[in-house]
């Protein structure tokens, strides 16, 4: 039996735990303002954070991230991997990865996360 705390790292991109401002909007909701929210945590393949509804894996967004230090977002499309209710909360959690984040956002959250403690 393998010890889960032992267990060897599967993701690609390491990541941190980070609460950056952050704005989303689906994909197709042109008539629509960007929601807002902060992320849970970063790395160069995605994006943990909180949406007020349940949003379905598969579902494509436009997200913007804030990173500390830079005066514009990080831009990029995502699509939702997974998402879970909060306990005790009409709250969800999504996980997105990053499809078409561009060389340079890629290099700018790389050098946001080595001045991070990794989560």
């Amino acid at each position: 039996m393998v010890n889960p705390y032992f267990e060897q790292e599967r993701r690609k991109y390491p990541r941190v735990y980070a609460s950056l401002p952050m704005q989303f909007r689906f994909i197709g909701e042109f008539d629509k303002l960007p929601r807002d929210t902060i992320t849970k945590d970063l790395s160069e393949g995605g994006v943990r954070f909180s949406v007020d509804k349940f949003v379905p894996v598969g579902t494509r967004l436009v997200v913007n991230v804030l990173l500390e230090g830079y005066h514009e977002p990080i831009r990029s499309t995502a699509k939702i991997i997974w998402t879970r209710k909060l306990q005790y909360s009409d709250t969800y959690e999504v996980g997105c990865q990053f499809l078409n984040l561009s060389e340079e956002g890629r290099q700018k959250i790389s050098r946001f996360i080595a001045h991070q403690p990794p989560a």
